[in-house]
């Protein structure tokens, strides 16, 4: 990555190096890779829940050309381009690298639909002021794939997204059926998610497991590129060889426990009108990692 590109920050240093850890983080990188991470993902649109199975989702639920979508942690913007075109949709994508950025509106300008796509470079935290100067009745559709747990991703998404609206999210959560399971009892289940979600009043429309075949096709697709693309970047930088190494074993580990222990989860959810329901909200509960039932 030239050195003219770099990641859209906050006013201080501080800011800045924690939200470069987190990016990283968002795909198990150190953020002494964040110079070369277009190399090692080139040509890989995506990480994590499939595009394609999360644009079905949506599109079911009667997506058309006046729905405003928020996707937060856009990425290269793979969803909210497959969402405009299969839609008609408006998307205002936000991600907090601009290397991602860059290439996302490129590649919507390429499909044909960079009117009807939006990308912003700014931390996700800031999606709320972003809401009220885009989209100041809340969004249609609010999104959040890849980034936080659903503890976290489910209140922010919430806050923008208008009465009757859907946010979507996804998280991976425990299989309290799998041998190994006991040792992720801090891992909320599926249950749990869903239950913590219904503790605001919303009605949760699908809490979709992943099938394991699934993941594994798309382990073996994602885990060639990034081998082809490390073994080229170790080349051209040596001296991150030891980092890029560690990069692709994170990648490993964290697909086989994808595929053992713990499981991906999409999760969407219709907000509901709290005044109109005569009911009052309070903070969910997931973040207590309650039980280890099964789920």
């Amino acid at each position: 990555m030239p050195p003219s590109r770099k990641l859209s920050t906050g006013n201080s240093s501080n800011s800045a190096r924690a939200l470069a850890a987190e990016v990283a983080a968002s795909v198990n990188a150190t953020p002494k890779l964040l110079p070369i991470l277009p190399e090692l993902l080139h040509g890989l649109d995506a990480l994590g829940s499939p595009t394609r199975r999360l644009a079905n989702l949506l599109y079911a639920q009667g997506l058309g050309p006046r729905s405003r979508v928020l996707d937060l942690a856009c990425g290269k913007g793979a969803l909210a381009i497959r969402l405009a075109r299969l839609s008609g949709c408006r998307v205002v994508g936000v991600d907090a690298f601009e290397p991602f950025v860059a290439a996302a509106r490129d590649a919507a300008a390429k499909a044909g639909v960079g009117e009807r796509c939006t990308f912003v470079c700014t931390d996700v935290r800031r999606a709320r002021s972003l809401m009220k100067s885009t989209c100041p009745g809340g969004f249609d559709v609010a999104i959040m794939a890849g980034l936080w747990d659903a503890a976290r991703a489910a209140p922010l998404l919430r806050a923008c997204t208008r009465p009757g609206g859907l946010y979507l999210f996804d998280d991976a959560v425990r299989d309290p059926r799998h041998a190994d399971a006991d040792e992720f009892l801090d891992v909320p289940t599926r249950r749990d998610v869903v239950e913590s979600i219904e503790e605001y009043g919303d009605a949760v429309l699908a809490a979709r497991l992943t099938p394991a075949e699934t993941i594994r096709r798309s382990i073996q697709v994602t885990l060639a590129a990034l081998e082809a693309n490390a073994t080229t970047a170790a080349r051209r930088h040596p001296s991150l060889r030891a980092e890029i190494r560690r990069f692709i074993a994170a990648q490993q580990e964290a697909e086989d426990l994808l595929i053992g222990p713990l499981r991906p989860v999409v999760v969407l959810v219709q907000k509901q009108d709290a005044e109109r329901r005569g009911m009052g909200l309070r903070e969910p509960s997931l973040g207590r990692r309650q039980r280890p039932e099964t789920g």
